[in-house]
């Protein structure tokens, strides 16, 4: 079997991934490469967030929903 060494890149999103990940290296699977992020970590970081104007206007429809009783009810249940 050949081996072949690869670099990735892994965003934790789990506070237990980081130690998950120190064991591997502890069993000698993996070797953990500390980087510098660059320019676009902090896109990166907030990747996934929605604008000011997105939330207010999701807000404004959910709050519209609740006053005319459009909610939801129960764990599956729905009540349009």
């Amino acid at each position: 079997m050949v081996i072949t060494m690869k670099t990735v890149t892994v965003e934790l999103i789990n506070e237990h991934a980081l130690q998950l990940l120190q064991d591997l290296e502890k069993a000698e699977l993996i070797r953990l490469v500390d980087t510098v992020e660059s320019k676009t970590g902090i896109s990166r970081r907030f990747r996934g967030k929605i604008s000011t104007q997105t939330a207010q206007s999701l807000l404004d429809q959910l709050e519209n929903c609740v006053a005319n009783g459009k909610v939801l009810s129960g764990r599956h249940k729905r009540n349009y």
